[in-house]
């Protein structure tokens, strides 16, 4: 379980920041991909796939030690970034 082995070498603190983390990000993709374009829904789908796959899967074998894995997390969460700070950019200019 790749939680435990947060806990276990981390502790409680680090493992609460990692699910914080998880948390967020899940909430960030479901809040972009209720944008009307196309290009939000996927983007923000793809965030819930990966960050709601890496919850389920890190309850039996996959941690983010892995190069490929850290690599996919690292990428989608800056996707997901970027596509947040432009809504809000866009909404600001707006006004």
């Amino acid at each position: 379980n790749g939680f435990l082995l947060v806990a276990a070498e981390m502790g409680i603190p680090a493992l609460g920041l990692l699910l914080a983390m998880l948390w967020r990000q899940i909430r960030l993709s479901a809040r972009i991909m209720k944008r009307d374009d196309e290009l939000h829904f996927a983007v923000g789908l793809t965030g819930m796939v990966v960050f709601a796959g890496l919850g389920l899967a890190n309850l039996f074998d996959v941690t983010l030690r892995k190069e490929a894995i850290a690599g996919l997390v690292i990428l989608t969460a800056a996707m997901l970034g970027s596509m947040s700070n432009l809504d809000q950019n866009t909404e600001t200019k707006s006004s």
